[in-house]
């Protein structure tokens, strides 16, 4: 497969890893997120699954990008991926992302 094909059908499963990330924010940043909303996850287990599900769904979705998108969108330029953060400061300075830092 063609890295350019490889890099859009990843572009695609982070759209959808995206589009199911807002979901689960919007479920759990739709109330207001406070000491007192972190206590009550003990006695409301559909909070806590609210939260775990963000979570989980936040984590995959970065995992997707830094260990996949990122070395195929260069490879989809004929450059060679390096390691995660090589990769990130690359896109960096090709103004991909805004700061490595934040």
């Amino acid at each position: 497969m063609l890295p350019i094909r490889r890099f859009l059908q990843t572009m695609d499963v982070v759209r959808r890893e995206g589009e199911h990330l807002d979901y689960s924010r919007g479920r759990v940043f739709g109330q207001p997120v406070d000491a007192q909303w972190v206590r009550k996850l003990e006695a409301a287990p559909e909070l806590a699954e609210r939260l775990e599900a963000f979570v989980s769904r936040f984590g995959r979705m970065q995992d997707t990008i830094a260990d996949k998108l990122l070395p195929r969108w260069l490879q989809a330029l004929a450059e060679r991926p390096g390691s995660q953060i090589e990769n990130l400061n690359r896109a960096e300075r090709l103004g991909v992302i805004e700061s490595v830092e934040r």
